[in-house]
């Protein structure tokens, strides 16, 4: 196996196709990684990155995140329990139950 050793910026016109069984994109800077889009949405495997949007292809904005917090448009689905701040509002997966405190 060979590789490409490139300095500098590298720019593709075309798609980068991976046929190794197990790839991978691996960063090693001391900063971070950026996948960014100039002129519309990440897609990885399913779900689709715009902006602060989290959704999929038919619902682009599931998941909305801002400094102030997170917004969740449609249902939320959970199997265990759910707390609501730092155990002011307590809803048991197993029955049901609320407690306030």
């Amino acid at each position: 196996a060979s590789t490409l050793g490139v300095t500098g910026v590298t720019t593709l016109a075309d798609d980068l196709i991976m046929s190794e069984t197990a790839a991978a994109i691996t960063h090693s800077g001391t900063t971070g990684l950026a996948i960014t889009s100039t002129s519309g949405y990440v897609n990885v495997e399913s779900v689709r990155f715009t902006g602060a949007a989290i959704g999929i292809a038919g619902a682009t904005s599931i998941i909305s995140v801002a400094a102030g917090g997170v917004t969740l448009t449609g249902t939320l689905a959970t199997s265990g329990d759910v707390t609501v701040g730092a155990n002011k509002l307590t809803v048991a997966a197993a029955s049901g139950n609320t407690a306030v405190a």
